[in-house]
């Protein structure tokens, strides 16, 4: 969606999903986005 896909064009593309599934997606992101994560390199 960062791309300018809209919801239906989600659902379009992945006729399986409902509006709820593309929603709670979206709101699971949104309260990841407002952590902050540190990533460490690994051997």
């Amino acid at each position: 969606m960062a791309a300018g896909d809209s919801v239906e064009d989600v659902l379009d593309g992945y006729p399986t999903l409902s509006r709820e599934d593309v929603l709670a997606c979206l709101q699971y992101a949104s309260k990841l986005a407002a952590h902050r994560f540190t990533l460490v390199k690994s051997a």
